[in-house]
């Protein structure tokens, strides 16, 4: 699956290192859902990240405000529908909340036949729910850098996720940007960042919510060569390294590689190998594929 790309484009924006977020959670976007994960983002430590402007598309023209949320959370119960947003000052942050459930379709096979519902020949994704940030770094820094962690932690539980992680976009970049070359031209893509095909690695800051907990074992987890942090919802929290700069370093990737071949390398994906078939937990693995009717002849 590729990742979608920062929103904005501009030159402001490029000039400034981020930090990049992804959170992923198999609950689906009802409307009070919605409106819990909105308000979270408008409230959290008392607005730091709350969106200034909001919208389905680019250029982001409406303004958000917290007090009424039913516009966005209309756009996020609808299926394949997002909501976008950005904040500018005092700590820059753009992103969006994706709804990933299959929109609806009815089909007929001709004129004369009646309408029916299309059923995918592939399932519906497991993980129904994705938030997708960049956050200023040099801004939040200011702020100091336990912020980051606690809004990670707390987002995770408000979105009921499964998965998430926090790190640089040099560090997301080098781990899942794949360059290459066909008869076209050139392909710039993210890859290996969807977790239904696997982990996509593990990063400054990870979150297993208790899907993957199970799945690994908490002793194997909490004998990992990192921070680990067990949640009261049954998460658990991994870090590698203390700042942004420690997580990128020579030490905390060592450390990351060992983690990986504790937990089964089989498990996460790899830049170098990007059309190896990983491993899933049995949640994932075990969809029943749907398989389209066939009209009568």
């Amino acid at each position: 699956m590729i990742s979608a790309r920062r929103i904005s484009n501009s030159s402001t924006m490029a000039e400034k290192q981020y930090i990049e977020m992804k959170l992923f959670s198999r609950r689906p976007l009802d409307a009070d859902f919605a409106k819990a994960q909105l308000r979270f983002l408008a409230t959290f430590n008392e607005g730091v990240f709350a969106p200034e402007k909001c919208d389905v598309y680019e250029p982001l023209k409406q303004k958000f405000d917290p007090t009424d949320l039913e516009v966005p959370v209309r756009w996020l119960t609808q299926p394949g529908g997002e909501c976008k947003f950005k904040r500018t000052r005092p700590v820059g942050m753009e992103g969006y909340i994706a709804n990933l459930r299959f929109a609806p379709l009815q089909v007929r096979p001709n004129e004369k036949s009646e309408w029916h519902d299309f059923v995918p020949s592939v399932p519906e994704p497991v993980f129904c729910t994705r938030w997708t940030l960049w956050i200023d770094l040099a801004a939040v820094r200011k702020k100091g850098l336990d912020i980051l962690k606690r809004f990670l932690v707390d987002a995770f539980r408000v979105a009921e996720a499964d998965y998430a992680f926090l790190t640089t976009e040099a560090d997301y970049k080098g781990k899942n940007f794949s360059v290459s070359r066909d008869s076209q031209g050139t392909i710039e893509e993210f890859v290996g960042d969807d977790p239904e095909k696997g982990i996509p690695g593990l990063y400054w800051m990870n979150l297993f919510g208790p899907l993957y907990v199970d799945w690994f074992g908490d002793e194997r987890l909490k004998a990992l060569p990192a921070t680990v942090e067990p949640q009261p919802d049954g998460a658990v929290f991994i870090q590698f390294g203390a700042t942004p700069e420690e997580a990128e370093g020579i030490g905390a990737r060592q450390s990351q590689r060992a983690a990986i071949a504790a937990l089964g390398n089989d498990a996460f994906f790899d830049i170098s190998c990007p059309e190896c078939v990983l491993r899933v937990p049995a949640a994932i693995s075990e969809r029943v594929m749907r398989v389209p009717k066939q009209e009568p002849q």
